[in-house]
């Protein structure tokens, strides 16, 4: 009889060398590791080694950190769990590229400033006294389509004041019809003439003589046709007559 059961002494005593060690060792709980911070690639060793599960459920911009790190982590670090159990991680990721938009001759509006906020992009309006119609886009920094990271969007839009004009081109009119126009406007002028310096608004010289009268022909200008002014800043015009 006793020799009939000697094959079993073998798996009976490998039986109580494995399992009864491994009944009375046997882990019931883990503390959880801190893994803020860390690089995903070692917060994964560093669970896999303890025998705890991960699962990245949440990815989150931040420009302050390298891309995957570990963000937030729950259970929380220090707190217990089942080995094999499953730990949610969120890691940050970088700004995605972009391509500039183009708003150049397009009238911005609310909505276009409420999507550059929902989508946190930075920006800053500048106005600008211009001929463009009032409220479009004239400029924009970065340039339109120039792949950009993080950079703020500049846009200069066009603010239309009616005092801003272009000067008139008054070379070869007669004075006469100059000084109307200028009267007509409230502009101060002054008449620089090769004999004389005279009437209205201009100073007078020793000798006697009317541009009016004589029909005199403006040859030059100050400012010059062509330039922007403030009808609202003082301005003195002179013209120029043979």
């Amino acid at each position: 009889m006793i020799k009939n059961i000697k094959w079993l002494i073998p798996f009976t005593l490998f039986f109580l060398g494995y399992f009864v060690p491994h009944a009375f060792l046997k882990t019931t709980s883990l503390e959880v590791p801190n893994l803020l911070g860390k690089p995903i690639h070692e917060a994964l060793k560093l669970l896999t080694n303890t025998q705890i599960n991960s699962r990245v459920v949440y990815y989150k911009e931040d420009q302050t950190l390298p891309a995957g790190t570990v963000l937030t982590q729950i259970p929380a670090p220090g707190q217990t769990i089942r080995p094999h159990q499953t730990v949610l991680l969120t890691l940050s990721e970088q700004q995605k590229l972009m391509g500039t938009p183009s708003y150049l001759q397009k009238k911005l509006t609310n909505q276009d400033f409420a999507l550059f906020k929902k989508q946190a992009i930075r920006f800053k309006k500048i106005s600008l006294n211009s001929t463009a119609p009032d409220g479009n886009c004239i400029a924009q920094i970065p340039e339109p389509h120039v792949i950009n990271k993080g950079t703020s969007l500049i846009l200069y839009t066009a603010h239309n004041d009616n005092s801003l004009v272009i000067f008139p081109n008054f070379e070869n009119y007669t004075v006469d019809n100059v000084i109307e126009f200028l009267k007509e406007n409230n502009i101060a002028y002054k008449i620089i003439h090769k004999n004389t310096q005279l009437i209205g608004n201009a100073l007078h010289n020793e000798i006697a003589h009317n541009c009016i009268e004589n029909q005199c022909i403006i040859t030059e200008q100050r400012p010059l046709a062509g330039s922007f002014i403030n009808l609202n800043d003082q301005l003195i015009v002179t013209l120029k007559v043979d």
